[in-house]
């Protein structure tokens, strides 16, 4: 998973990236309803035990590729479903059937106040990585590192085009939650965090612009001291 489609970064072929300054937190009413399924199931261990991004990222490249965000969430979440036997594929199938059939039909609903509070309540119930712990940061501003050429086993945040490429430590911003960990919920290590400057042509050779630089933040894990040349 760590060298799947769904790590883009750096990535040529995909074109430009545009942006819309007004865009609407849901394009259809159906993609709320998705975010709404999400953090509904989250408390019955659906997506487990490896959590959402492992479900995510273990999709078929060309269906990753090919999805919309909501998208792939609906896909991991019918995938998950059936898996853990809370749906039958027979019943799944007859519910498309149906809708398919009936495009102007209003899916049911059913009003329960309490988890549409406890919803919202996790929504803002926003948990800081930060830890306040005593570990000693291996490395200092100004110091020149080197990542590490690792391709770790399921979700990890060290995308692929900085591997083995050389750069400065920029700021140290404390100790956080290592979220590379498998699986989802389990100890998280905590480590050091980093922002890094990469020259671009540490990066992309004579492909990058005059006078690029990208600026990542990285555990210390990823991180090794760069050898003086």
């Amino acid at each position: 998973m760590s060298n799947g489609a769904h790590d883009m970064d750096g990535m040529h072929g995909f074109g430009r990236v545009d942006y819309d300054p007004n865009e609407p937190v849901f394009h259809e009413p159906w993609e709320g309803r998705m975010y709404a399924m999400m953090m509904c199931l989250g408390p019955h261990d659906v997506l487990g035990p490896d959590g959402l991004r492992a479900a995510l990222e273990s999709l078929e490249p060309s269906t990753y590729l090919g999805s919309t965000y909501y998208e792939r969430w609906m896909k991991v979440i019918e995938g998950a479903l059936l898996a853990k036997g809370f749906l039958t594929k027979e019943e799944l199938d007859a519910k498309t059937e149906h809708f398919q059939e009936h495009v102007d039909e209003v899916p049911m609903r059913r009003e329960d106040p309490a988890l549409a509070k406890q919803t919202v309540d996790a929504v803002w119930d926003w948990n800081t990585p930060h830890q306040d712990v005593d570990i000693k940061a291996r490395f200092s501003p100004g110091d020149r590192v080197r990542v590490r050429n690792v391709h770790p086993k399921g979700h990890t945040r060290l995308p692929r085009y900085v591997r083995g490429k050389q750069g400065v430590v920029v700021r140290f911003y404390g100790v956080d939650d290592f979220h590379d960990v498998q699986p989802e919920g389990a100890s998280k290590d905590p480590q050091p965090v980093y922002n890094v400057r990469f020259e671009g042509s540490e990066l992309w050779g004579d492909s990058a612009e005059a006078n690029q630089s990208l600026h990542i933040d990285m555990w210390e894990s990823y991180l090794s001291p760069a050898q003086v040349e």
